[in-house]
């Protein structure tokens, strides 16, 4: 039997409508994946691998 679990893309953003971060989330709202994360003016400030919610890699 294969369990399937889902992903969802998902953004934050600040009050001024720019994008604070992106990225995905399994079951249970732990962080999965590449995330980026954005400055104040919404340029790319690093991005962080993550496991299961654990960090992996961070640039």
């Amino acid at each position: 039997m294969q369990i399937l679990t889902t992903t969802v893309k998902k953004s934050n953003s600040i009050k001024n409508g720019v994008i604070k971060s992106i990225g995905q989330t399994k079951k249970g709202e732990k962080a999965q994946g590449t995330w980026l994360y954005f400055d104040e003016k919404g340029k790319p400030e690093k991005s962080v691998k993550y496991e299961n919610g654990s960090i992996k890699k961070s640039n």
